[in-house]
């Protein structure tokens, strides 16, 4: 069981041997994605959710949203969220002893647009 708060790192992609890096903070529990939302409620269900505070979210969508609509939402130390979906992740220690052979590790950080959506990679120093 995922505990909320634990540390877990986050991964976006391994290839030859060269990790793509997204980092490590902690995991804030599963969460219904507003970037997606689109695509399982109606417009005026949409409109009403995006008008909640983010308290208000999170009771609405523990009374109104199945569970499988929510995703692992891990916030990075540098403030980034990344979501579950968007990676390979898991416990820090672990995504630590899995990346610490490779021949490079690249830092990288998700571009969104604003709506959240996901719209590429940068490579950070």
């Amino acid at each position: 069981m995922r505990e909320i708060n634990s540390r877990v790192g986050a991964i976006l992609s391994i290839d030859n041997n060269v990790v793509r890096l997204l980092g490590y903070g902690v995991y804030e529990g599963d969460f219904f994605q507003e970037d997606i939302s689109s695509y399982v409620l109606s417009e005026s269900e949409l409109e009403f959710f995006k008008s909640l505070s983010p308290e208000d979210k999170i009771e609405y969508q523990d009374k109104h949203i199945p569970s499988f609509m929510k995703n692992p939402r891990i916030r990075l130390d540098n403030g980034d969220v990344v979501w579950g979906r968007e990676c390979w992740w898991g416990p820090e220690e672990e995504i630590k002893k899995r990346i610490k052979n490779a021949a490079k590790i690249t830092n990288v950080k998700l571009v969104r647009d604003s709506n959240g959506t996901c719209v590429g990679v940068v490579e950070i120093t």
